[in-house]
């Protein structure tokens, strides 16, 4: 182990539903994941590092873990860019690969595959994504998460939203 650092008004409902909810989770995620004062955790396997390449690939059972929230996947890989000013390296994106898992609070969003990009500070999840809230659950083709947007597309949606 390695330490470092449904159709039609359903879909407008459950779009405005997940708009609500999503404003902390969005920006915890933002938070955890660029922040300057809280580190992250990722543990796996195996660890490759390709310097000359500027990435990072975790493998095996990897857990990605930020103070409200944790990324569950097979493969993450980390990209980097030289950063600005005093800083060696910042984040530019991350991958996350084979029955991917990102929880927070009582929130999951499943999928085979996530893409985090630093640029268009968006999270896209491909391969059968859901979200799941309580009894609640959403589905789509793709799911993009705009995370400074409070935004977030299902592409080919399908939802299951109970009364509360």
């Amino acid at each position: 182990m390695i330490s470092r650092p449904f159709y039609g008004n359903v879909v407008f409902f459950c779009l405005i539903y997940i708009f609500i909810s999503i404003n902390a989770y969005g920006a915890e995620i933002k938070r955890q994941f660029l922040s300057k004062k809280d580190a992250i955790s990722i543990t796996s396997k195996k660890m490759v590092l390709q310097e000359k390449a500027h990435l990072v690939i975790f493998e095996g059972d990897v857990v990605v873990k930020g103070r409200s929230m944790t990324l569950r996947a097979e493969r993450v890989e980390v990209r980097f860019i030289k950063g600005k000013g005093d800083k060696k390296r910042e984040i530019s994106t991350i991958t996350a690969s084979g029955h991917v898992r990102l929880y927070q609070a009582n929130r999951m969003v499943q999928s085979d595959r996530l893409v985090y990009d630093r640029d268009t500070d968006r999270m896209v999840f491909t391969g059968s994504p859901h979200i799941i809230e309580g009894e609640d659950k959403i589905y789509g083709k793709k799911i993009i998460v705009y995370l400074t947007k409070d935004k977030v597309v299902v592409e080919g949606g399908e939802a299951v939203i109970h009364p509360r």
